[in-house]
């Protein structure tokens, strides 16, 4: 009989083990919160998809505009428009932890970190 883990270290990356599934929403919850943060323009209030948000910056990819902050390879893009729902909302989840992250974190950029300051306030 296996014991049942009692810290999130210890639960590693089972994804039907309770503690996981709390990390990983309130990380989905983060990840929504600082793109509609940043994507709030004016003091409009309204909910961002994470499909939505993801399918435009992947179109932006496919068009090659020269705003495009990430380059993605079209094998890829294939691949995550080939996901069940689930699976393609968690991927969407990350790739969006990872944009913020690098923008704000690697990038500094000073432009977006004024939004959430300002939107802070």
């Amino acid at each position: 009989m296996k014991a049942e883990a009692t810290t999130l270290r210890a639960a590693g990356s089972d994804p039907n083990n309770p503690k996981v599934i709390a990390v990983n929403l309130q990380r989905a919850q983060m990840v929504a919160i600082i793109v509609a943060l940043i994507n709030a323009r004016d003091h409009t209030s309204h909910r961002v998809s994470t499909d939505q948000t993801v399918d435009m910056l992947l179109q932006n990819q496919e068009s090659k505009s020269s705003n495009n902050s990430c380059v993605v390879s079209e094998e890829l893009i294939n691949m995550f428009r080939s996901q069940k729902d689930l699976e393609k909302d968690m991927l969407g989840h990350c790739f969006l932890l990872s944009l913020t992250f690098m923008d704000l974190c690697v990038y500094k950029n000073q432009e977006r970190i004024a939004k959430l300051l300002k939107r802070g306030d």
